[in-house]
């Protein structure tokens, strides 16, 4: 990784869609000024008016997109994470790999079809966004950066070790060789458990089951259709039935089943769809502890990968609704 790396080819076709993003406030806001004037016998002219306006838009946005995926370059040097970016007004930015945190990964449908993610590497009070790298190359990044990490922790009980060899050497020079080897064994004691935190450990893994479950207990549309009923029946009690016409009231509770069945159906319907989007949120949904680490994992449609420090963790809340807690469950 000491030779600098470009961004993946996905990065151009990702500049097309942020190009777009960028400018279709522009299209709007030319359609809203033209609209009062526009001449509805002859769209033709004004279509190609504005074909060519927000083309020319488009294609500035694009080439400065272009430009700046060119010009990207990253690498890793001396213990440092390096990202250059910028062709006029070079911008450099370091991370030193002692205090990187964690290395997340995101991948949307575009990203999954062509292999491709997005990477986050964190650190305590800065990081680096690179979109979009390929796959392979984000975890080799992350298995590099945590190999590096495990080696300067190394080299750190080593040197400390070693230190306190020598102090115990000018004190006790008669136990030299005895001292050599308590600290000999303490360093390969070392290593061993450090060895041991690179192995993945599996912690959750959520089945369909309970992620049926968690997407359905995951909002308020259950409350509110209970709700909705003795509402419905309170409405119903303060109408004067009795003293309206016979055919406006039966009109009356005609429209008012109607209104209420259609909200009925729209409550559903809003549920179902909830419950379907928090499900292909979190498809898949795991935890594995890896180098004194969480490794969160999930998604379906746009894949994430979450790293935690545990060793930075402060507080575990948690939550837990009354459904939730009938079942056993809770967030």
């Amino acid at each position: 990784m000491s030779e600098p790396q470009k961004l993946h080819p996905i990065s151009y076709f990702n500049g097309i869609i942020n190009a777009i993003k960028q400018n279709i406030v522009v299209f709007f806001i030319f359609v809203i000024f033209q609209l009062k004037d526009f001449d509805y016998t002859n769209p033709e002219s004004y279509l190609w008016i504005g074909i060519v306006f927000v083309f020319v838009f488009f294609l500035i946005s694009y080439i400065s997109q272009i430009i700046g995926i060119m010009n990207t370059r990253y690498w890793i040097e001396d213990n440092y994470f390096i990202l250059t970016t910028g062709i006029f007004n070079k911008k450099r930015k370091e991370l030193n790999i002692k205090r990187i945190q964690s290395v997340d990964m995101t991948q949307g449908i575009v990203n999954q079809i062509i292999g491709g993610v997005d990477l986050q590497i964190k650190t305590p009070s800065d990081g680096i966004v690179l979109s979009v790298i390929s796959k392979k190359q984000g975890e080799y990044l992350e298995r590099y950066i945590d190999q590096l990490q495990t080696e300067l922790k190394t080299e750190v009980a080593q040197k400390s070790s070693t230190e306190q060899n020598d102090n115990c050497n000018h004190a006790i020079e008669g136990n030299v060789e005895d001292i050599a080897k308590g600290r000999l064994d303490e360093v390969q004691n070392t290593e061993s458990m450090l060895k041991q935190k690179n192995k993945r450990i599996p912690i959750y893994q959520m089945n369909f089951k309970e992620s049926l479950f968690m997407a359905m207990t995951s909002g308020a549309i259950g409350v509110t259709l209970a709700a909705l009923v003795p509402i419905y029946g309170a409405v119903r009690e303060l109408i004067p039935w009795s003293k309206l016409n016979h055919e406006i009231s039966q009109w009356v509770q005609i429209v008012s089943i109607s209104v209420l069945i259609i909200i009925l159906l729209v409550l559903i319907a809003a549920y179902i769809i909830g419950t379907i989007i928090t499900m292909i949120r979190f498809y898949g949904f795991s935890v594995m502890l890896e180098n004194e680490q969480l490794k969160i994992e999930y998604g379906l449609f746009n894949k994430k990968k979450v790293t935690v420090p545990t060793k930075r963790l402060q507080a575990v809340v948690e939550r837990q609704s009354y459904i939730r807690r009938l079942f056993g469950y809770t967030a």
